[in-house]
């Protein structure tokens, strides 16, 4: 009965051992990974707004979100579309007025393409 109650208390032990160390790995793993969460943007925040300080065309201001989408952070960039040519026949222009508030681009792939009368 005595060896019984020992191996019961040992398999005891080493249970929560186990969850203990489970516990701890896991910690661990958040807080090796809590940087790269923050460096994310699928939680940013979006706003638009269209009323008289802005163009006909609206502003639109991307904040940092505090905790996977939860509360309003810093202003990361905002942008506003000034002037465009709605139609288009021979010549077309935009005009953007952009905002980035950290170092880095909003816009880093355009390719402008000009397409010939021969095709």
């Amino acid at each position: 009965m005595n060896i019984l109650g020992n191996k019961v208390s040992v398999y005891g032990r080493n249970m929560c051992s186990k969850k203990v160390s489970l516990v701890l790995v896991s910690f661990f793993i958040v807080i090796l990974f809590l940087g790269t969460v923050s460096a994310w943007d699928w939680d940013n925040k979006k706003s638009f707004t269209l009323d008289s300080t802005t163009s006909r065309y609206g502003r639109i201001e991307v904040y940092d979100s505090f905790f996977l989408g939860l509360g309003r952070g810093d202003k990361l960039w905002e942008a506003e579309l000034k002037k465009n040519t709605d139609t288009c026949g021979e010549f077309c222009s935009a005009e953007k007025e952009i905002t980035i508030y950290n170092d880095g681009a909003v816009i880093d792939d355009i390719i402008f393409e000009t397409i010939k009368s021969d095709g």
